[in-house]
């Protein structure tokens, strides 16, 4: 598969904080490395660090999207343009690069 088709990870309910911090300098540092380097025809998602939980209440695994990682910055739950960031993401909203210009396509 091509680097760009992954645009989301769940860490595990029961994972330990230091994998998780590293999990997370770990898709900084790929999203910085694509800004400053993204190369020409490339296709560049947003990244969604997604949280499983287990509750107390039910027997299920519940998935939550925890943090948007965008070419720019990190987009934490409790940001006002956090929703509007994983719709697009949901709907495969894209940065196109292509040579010196990039434009915004849903994809």
């Amino acid at each position: 598969y091509q680097p760009n088709q992954l645009v989301g990870i769940i860490l595990g309910a029961r994972m330990d904080v230091k994998q998780k911090l590293r999990f997370r300098e770990i898709i900084k540092t790929r999203m910085d490395r694509i800004a400053y380097n993204p190369g020409d025809n490339y296709a560049v998602f947003d990244f969604v660090l997604f949280q499983a939980i287990l509750p107390d209440s039910c027997r299920d695994v519940v998935i939550e999207p925890e943090e948007i990682y965008t070419l720019s910055s990190t987009i934490s739950k409790n940001n006002s343009d956090f929703e509007k960031h994983l719709q697009e993401w949901q709907e495969g909203w894209a940065i196109i690069f292509n040579g010196s210009s990039a434009s915004r396509r849903r994809l």
